[in-house]
């Protein structure tokens, strides 16, 4: 578990882009095998799409945030286990979704969720769900 949040943790992150967004608490912890995934996606999209990048918009919540992000009880958020990302720049979303299924499709690791902000990525039992308005292929 990584708990220092001003640390440079891979190439492509910094430990504070997965801190608690709510602005009233200093909560911050984060899998660090879940950074391990999200690096390899990282680095994988700036291969196939130089300049790409995405954007953490939600690592650990604290319990308080987690209730007003309508989040789970149990969310993995909670325990710094789960990760919710936007679609990168210079890559449309369907695009970036089939990326995001071959990559967990492969990994056989955690769940992954579809939705049309970007997706979700856990460190739970593999699982996939997708809750876009438009659902396009993804093989």
């Amino acid at each position: 578990m990584i708990t220092e949040p001003r640390a440079q943790i891979t190439d492509h992150f910094n430990a504070w882009e997965f801190r608690c967004r709510c602005n009233r608490c200093t909560g911050f912890k984060i899998a660090r095998m879940l950074v391990v995934l999200l690096e390899a996606m990282r680095a994988g999209i700036g291969r196939l799409i130089p300049g790409a990048v995405f954007v953490v918009n939600s690592g650990y919540r604290c319990p308080d945030h987690n209730a007003a992000q309508g989040g789970a009880p149990r969310s993995l958020h909670l325990a710094g286990q789960a990760a919710d990302i936007s679609t990168p720049s210079k890559m449309d979303r369907a695009h970036f979704h089939r990326f995001a299924y071959s990559y967990w499709y492969l990994s056989k690791r955690g769940g992954l969720g579809l939705y049309d902000w970007g997706v979700h990525l856990d460190l739970g039992p593999v699982r996939l769900w997708d809750r876009r308005s438009v659902k396009a292929p993804l093989a």
